[in-house]
């Protein structure tokens, strides 16, 4: 029987088949992170390390039927818990292996980030602006990780952001002052539905965006053709992606708006967009994104972990303070596994920021990790149907 300092009890197993094949694949992999085998992808090679377990639980489906079985349930459970915290998966595959020790928990001290990029494989280089962006931000601040298809960057943004397109045809960036906001939640097919509002903003010159799902061709050019030859200062943006569709209604309530009223928008302070993402600055609208956040959250917290997840994510866009670190295409096929250690790293400083970490076997998870991946073995145990000694 294992014993975790902390409390927390590891139970023991009496073993069949199926635990020892579970136990088997569990601790080949957790292994392959202490004997520092080589991960290669294209032209590139990585030391492998715990946030690279999903990875190669993926990539080592046995020829063996009945063991495929078992290694497709162990891969399923781990994907769960990894989804419900950072190095759930490698902490399962530890406790399902048998090799925790034991483990500590402790608040987050001042120079564990450096720590904790390490532990990820994190190139020093690429982690210490990381770091210092989410020193910087503040630790109220949500920081978000996304793949890029231009180089990497990190930005630091102030204010109530969404995920939206903008139509290269504009530019790069479109940057506005004292701007008025329209929400359509929907598609904007023809011009005769927004010709009120372009006889009005040609008549003020005022800047303006109009958020919808999308637009016809109609729509574009007609808008376009203005903006080039300045009648109107109207830019179109496509927002409530199929990744985040609530985020469309969200920035009409914290706006105080109401959707598809293309009469009465609202003004804000300022507003830029790229290609990837509308950031809008404004006091009483931040102010009013906070409050939703909390709304949301509260709401979720007694409902299913994958409703949680998708909570936080829809809290973090209503946050006024963003890091955002874009993992660009200068990596090549190796841009997928940096991907998924810097997100590792990331959700482990937010959650270890909150919460404390957990030293298992001198190794520093987030506490929400342990905890995903004890529920995670007792999934496993009832499915192998092994008999537990407490």
């Amino acid at each position: 029987m294992q014993r975790i300092i902390s409390g927390v009890t590891v139970d023991s197993l009496v073993e069949t088949d199926v635990t020892r094949r579970l136990v088997k694949i569990a601790r080949e992999i957790v292994e392959s992170t202490d004997k520092r085998l080589r991960l290669v992808t294209g032209d590139r090679s990585f030391e492998v390390c715990p946030a690279d377990s999903l990875r190669i639980l993926a990539s080592s489906v046995p020829e063996d039927g009945s063991v495929r079985a078992i290694h497709s349930l162990l891969s399923r459970t781990c994907y769960d818990a990894e989804r419900s915290a950072p190095f759930g998966a490698y902490l399962t595959l530890s406790l399902l292996s048998g090799l925790v020790e034991e483990c500590v928990v402790r608040r987050l001290r001042s120079d564990d980030l450096e720590r904790l990029a390490g532990q990820c494989e994190i190139d020093e280089w690429l982690a210490y602006p990381v770091i210092e962006s989410m020193k910087n931000a503040g630790g109220t601040a949500t920081v978000v990780v996304e793949r890029s298809q231009g180089d990497s960057k990190i930005n630091i943004t102030t204010g109530v952001s969404c995920s939206i397109e903008l139509y290269e045809q504009f530019g790069d960036s479109v940057s506005m002052r004292d701007a008025a906001i329209f929400v359509y939640d929907g598609v904007i097919e023809r011009v005769s539905v927004i010709s009120r509002l372009l006889d009005r903003f040609f008549e003020s010159k005022q800047n303006c965006l109009i958020l919808a799902r999308g637009y016809g061709a109609e729509v574009v050019s007609t808008l376009l053709h203005n903006w080039r030859y300045r009648n109107t200062r109207i830019v179109p943006l496509s927002a409530g992606t199929s990744d985040s569709p609530w985020e469309l209604l969200d920035i009409a309530r914290v706006l105080g708006s109401v959707p598809n009223d293309l009469v009465n928008g609202r003004s804000v302070a300022a507003v830029k967009a790229d290609h990837r993402r509308l950031v809008i600055s404004d006091n009483n609208v931040e102010t009013a994104a906070a409050s939703l956040s909390r709304e949301v959250l509260n709401e979720s917290k007694d409902l299913s972990e994958g409703v949680k997840v998708l909570a936080q994510r829809r809290s973090s866009n209503l946050t006024g303070r963003k890091v955002v670190i874009s993992v660009g295409n200068e990596y090549g096929t190796s841009g997928g596994i940096i991907f998924d250690r810097m997100t590792s790293f990331v959700r482990t400083a937010i959650d270890s920021r909150q919460n404390g970490v957990v030293v298992v076997n001198d190794k520093m998870f987030p506490v929400a990790g342990l905890l995903s991946a004890k529920q995670a073995k007792k999934t496993l145990d009832e499915c192998g149907r092994c008999v537990i000694i407490a």
